[in-house]
């Protein structure tokens, strides 16, 4: 460190450890997957012939990465995302009030995160199983015909998407509940002293005070759900037939079941680079509909 100052010496000293985890943990491992990306590496063969960008091409020309993996990536990131907020936001607003009994219902409110995903997972796959789930059970006490649930594509995807909306939801919900309990009252009495009902005080004044939290919130959830792998992977592991399988899935099965190497890293660049790119969209998406508020 020659030619430094005692206090630019005492910076790089701060700095070091972290960029030395940051190469070793992020870098290494990113270039390492670059150049399996570029290479047709499998289990069973010595070499590791160069092959350029065919694996890029081999996911670029898959009806199946189009039709199946992204579709049903961008169906669950989009619905659990819209189904998560409505109901985490309607429930903190109705949990922002005295009531008897809110410690309890608060309590119980958090249960779904003390759960490991994996473990929700299969506590889903059972309860919509067609021979022994309750849900079927419930379905024929009512007269009503059982559901092949995990049997079909959409109806599998439908209880994924319930199956993380029961999950996730009290996370969104706490967050906007914390926000709720700090908004400062003025506004929403001067809204109302002025003849607002509820529906244009929440949507007039509490909306954009939620806004900033509301963005960091719904990007949080949505790099969850595009990058989700172990609760889906409880429930239907990418099945029947491959039929709902996710970006992570599919890197996943194309890695370790299929042991296409190369391909594999490619898919899982490829999704990062779309999520990167989605993210971006969504955060700037975000910030136009929340208003200036959000900027703040």
């Amino acid at each position: 460190m020659l030619g430094l100052s005692e206090k630019n010496k005492f910076m790089v000293q701060l700095i070091l450890p972290a960029l030395v985890i940051l190469i070793g943990f992020e870098l290494i491992p990113v270039a390492s997957a670059v150049w399996a990306s570029l290479h047709r590496t499998r289990l069973y063969e010595t070499a590791s012939p160069f092959i350029g960008l065919a694996n890029y091409k081999r996911l670029f020309t898959s009806s199946h990465f189009y039709t199946v993996t992204i579709l049903n990536t961008f169906l669950f990131t989009f619905v659990g995302l819209g189904i998560e907020t409505f109901l985490g936001v309607s429930i903190a607003v109705l949990l922002n009030r005295r009531f008897r009994g809110e410690n309890v219902v608060r309590t119980i409110l958090l249960f779904p995160l003390m759960i490991s995903p994996a473990i929700s997972g299969l506590m889903f796959s059972w309860l919509f199983n067609s021979q022994f789930g309750i849900i079927d059970v419930v379905l024929s006490a009512l007269g009503l015909p059982p559901i092949m649930w995990l049997s079909g594509r959409w109806t599998a995807m439908l209880v994924v998407i319930i199956s993380d909306v029961w999950i996730w939801t009290p996370w969104v919900t706490i967050l906007i509940l914390a926000s709720l309990q700090i908004q400062p009252q003025d506004p929403v009495e001067a809204a109302r002293l002025d003849g607002a009902n509820a529906l244009q005080v929440f949507s007039h004044v509490t909306l954009p005070y939620l806004s900033p939290v509301l963005v960091i919130t719904l990007l949080i959830r949505t790099f969850d759900l595009f990058r989700q792998f172990d609760q889906v992977w409880a429930i239907t592991a990418g099945g029947p037939a491959r039929s709902t399988e996710l970006f992570s899935i599919f890197a996943y099965k194309e890695f370790f079941e299929y042991t296409r190497y190369g391909r594999g890293n490619a898919a899982a660049l490829m999704g990062a680079m779309v999520m990167m790119v989605f993210g971006l969209v969504m955060y700037r998406t975000f910030l136009r509909l929340a208003g200036p508020g959000a900027r703040a």
